[in-house]
């Protein structure tokens, strides 16, 4: 092997070895979080002081898995409606459009486009 292709083959390697650091410490900080959170919230159950009352007074009372199921849909399609308030989608289609028509399909690539 020549000493461009052990130098390409040696950042091939660091890099995945810096992805899979960036995963492990990803999972890791999310397991913490979450045993941070399940132990903070078994020890005061309405600590968060979050309260939905959905209906009118008197009514029967919405459950549990309902409220959870309704904020894991806001939550979800937050970024969405934060993203299509924006400009960002009308930058890039701007500039996808302008690189279709220097008859560029892939220079620059997406990913350098979104960053």
């Amino acid at each position: 092997m020549t000493g461009a292709a052990q130098r390409a083959a040696g950042f091939q390697r660091a890099a995945a070895r810096r992805r899979y650091g960036v995963l492990l410490a990803s999972v890791i900080g999310m397991l913490m979080a979450s045993a941070l959170m399940s132990t903070a919230l078994a020890a005061a159950p309405n600590s968060l002081g979050l309260s939905i009352e959905v209906g009118k007074p008197g009514a029967v009372p919405v459950a549990d898995a309902l409220k959870i199921i309704l904020m894991l849909t806001a939550l979800a399609l937050a970024p969405g409606i934060l993203i299509a308030m924006t400009s960002f989608t009308r930058t890039i289609i701007v500039l996808s459009m302008i690189r279709h028509g220097f008859g560029m399909q892939d220079t620059p690539p997406n990913l350098v486009l979104l960053s």
